[in-house]
């Protein structure tokens, strides 16, 4: 899928504890942010919320930096395996 075919994009800070979502749509209607454990329930947390939000892990682009051991996994899988 090209960058150009996803309705939104979650930009993710990654700390060593934490994880901050911020999910927008390409016309910035929708705007929200959450905070979630930097672990594997977080991330399961987090794909549940955008879900909840009415919002197709498909038409994501998740974005975020390579930021070593904090983001070594789950971030390396497909977000629908969570």
């Amino acid at each position: 899928m090209n960058t150009i075919d996803f309705k939104y994009i979650a930009g993710i800070d990654i700390s060593k504890k934490t994880i901050d979502v911020t999910l927008i749509d390409k016309i910035i209607e929708l705007n929200i942010h959450k905070q979630f454990k930097n672990d594997d329930k977080g991330f399961k947390a987090m794909c549940s919320w955008i879900k909840k939000n009415k919002v197709k892990l498909d038409d994501v682009l998740f974005c975020a930096e390579k930021t070593g051991l904090y983001s070594m996994n789950p971030l390396s899988e497909d977000p629908k395996d969570l």
